[in-house]
């Protein structure tokens, strides 16, 4: 069964021109909350928005930022934006629970973690029935949080109180492939899909922090040393430099601030975590990096109160205002720029940074394939080490064996010693679908039904009841 159809919402419309803050389109209530005009086409002192998104490829369909498959990236491209999008998501819920049974099982499975001192699996179903998310509880809590939920898709901190209090009832990190893999909009229905099966009615949903980046094609020498010496005008005071084998790999920029930057080589760190990520290629339309380039992430990573400050307090406002967000963090927040000792007035921003300057047009596009992508490296990988240990238990045992010996062993005969010594140790079916259970919560991507992806501005939440 292939990956499921993405019905994608369409492209709010974006506003360009905003001033030290953001405001939303003129006569809204994000801009009168700011008690400023409303922003508009030229407004804003000159700075200006990234241009407005593509049309349409097709009903339900976008025009991909991804170059097709059969173009060849070269050097002559760059510089060149590959993909945009929102790599990390923290959404805070305000809930009223229907009663306390998901409580009780939530506590059973915190008492059996504490016992196997390992995290125990559980699973929620959507009210319809039409797709589910299984989970893993740890057996502690954390900052005032009871339960620690957690998957490879999200995590979350859940709160003993039926009813919204002071502080959150659920905090959710929605992670980085459920994000690039069903867009924002997706992964957002999807995690209420989930809280309303834990039987709970979301009153409100909260921004906490918002993760925007791009990922642009650059010719290799321009990514160096010059540019926090150079060309770095910025608003935060510190700056580290990054480097992997006297390369420099990446640039952090207000590190622990309510809103900071990173520029890092995102192939580079992709190897560096053991491949997980190899799903951004395609994303990105390549195959491997191109010769003379390299791919750097600028990446902004933004908490909640300097998300309120810019007037983004859910993540509908943080969809809808995207690309006004992105024009304050390249434009006013952070720029680069030809010669940062010159009066700002005279500065100008160096022809790459004005690439990525207009980045951020896209609207959460999918990328279904992303989830078979990210499965099949996992089992290349977990067949690498299955193959190794096994192997090297063969060996282990095979003491007094000849090569001659060694020539004859056959898979067969080797996964049936394999399955008899694990006998003998007692590890038994009961066991190991124990252990599978436990484990689905880090591997199992699920399929829901199409009806899940057939979703509408108003159900992704862009003008659903208590978002609003």
């Amino acid at each position: 069964m292939g990956p499921p159809e993405f019905v994608q919402p369409q492209a709010a419309d974006g506003q360009a021109g905003v001033p030290d803050t953001i405001v939303g389109p003129p006569g809204s209530a994000v801009g009168a909350s700011l008690g400023g005009p409303a922003a508009g086409p030229g407004a804003g002192g000159g700075l200006s928005a990234p241009a407005p998104a593509p049309a349409e490829a097709g009903e339900g369909g976008l025009t991909s930022i991804s170059p097709p498959s059969n173009v060849k990236v070269t050097l002559e491209d760059a510089p060149k934006i590959l993909a945009t999008g929102i790599d990390t998501l923290v959404v805070t819920m305000d809930l009223n629970w229907k009663d306390g049974e998901f409580f009780e099982k939530l506590d059973e499975l915190k008492s059996e973690a504490k016992v196997e001192e390992k995290g125990q699996p559980g699973e929620v179903r959507y009210t319809d029935d039409s797709g589910g998310w299984v989970f893993n509880v740890a057996s502690h809590g954390s900052r005032g949080y009871n339960w620690l939920l957690g998957s490879g898709e999200y995590a979350m901190s859940v709160g003993a109180w039926l009813e919204p209090i002071s502080r959150p009832s659920l905090v959710a990190e929605v992670r980085s492939e459920t994000l690039w893999s069903r867009g924002h909009f997706g992964a957002m229905t999807r995690l209420r899909h989930i809280v309303e099966g834990m039987g709970a009615k979301i009153v409100s949903e909260k921004a906490s922090r918002a993760d925007l980046c791009a990922d642009v094609l650059l010719p290799a020498e321009l990514f160096s040393m010059a540019i926090p010496e150079k060309h770095l005008v910025k608003r935060a005071a510190k700056v580290d430099p990054h480097f992997t084998h006297d390369v420099l790999s990446g640039l952090s920029i207000g590190a622990g601030g309510k809103i900071s930057a990173r520029f890092y080589d995102k192939p580079m760190e992709i190897v560096a975590k053991g491949g997980k990520k190899m799903w951004m290629y395609p994303i990105w339309g390549l195959e491997s990096v191109p010769v003379g380039c390299r791919v750097i992430r600028v990446e902004f990573q933004l908490q909640r109160e300097r998300l309120k400050q810019l007037a983004i307090d859910t993540p509908a406002d943080l969809f809808r205002l995207r690309r006004e967000l992105w024009a304050y963090c390249t434009q006013k927040w952070l720029r680069v720029v030809d010669d940062r000792t010159k009066h700002h007035t005279q500065q100008a921003a160096l022809p790459w940074w004005k690439v990525v300057e207009g980045a951020y047009w896209g609207i959460g596009e999918a990328h279904p394939l992303v989830r078979s992508i990210a499965i099949a490296a996992d089992e290349k990988a977990l067949l690498q080490q299955f193959e190794g240990y096994l192997t090297s238990w063969l060996a282990l045992m095979a003491q007094e064996a000849t090569l001659a010996d060694v020539e004859t062993i056959s898979l067969d005969w080797a996964l049936a010693q394999a399955g008899r010594m694990l006998a003998e140790r007692g590890t038994t079916g009961e066991k190991l679908a124990g252990e599978v259970r436990r484990k689905l919560a880090k591997y199992q991507r699920i399929l829901e039904k199409s009806a899940e992806y057939a979703c509408t501005r108003q159900s992704a939440g862009i003008s659903s009841a208590g978002t609003s």
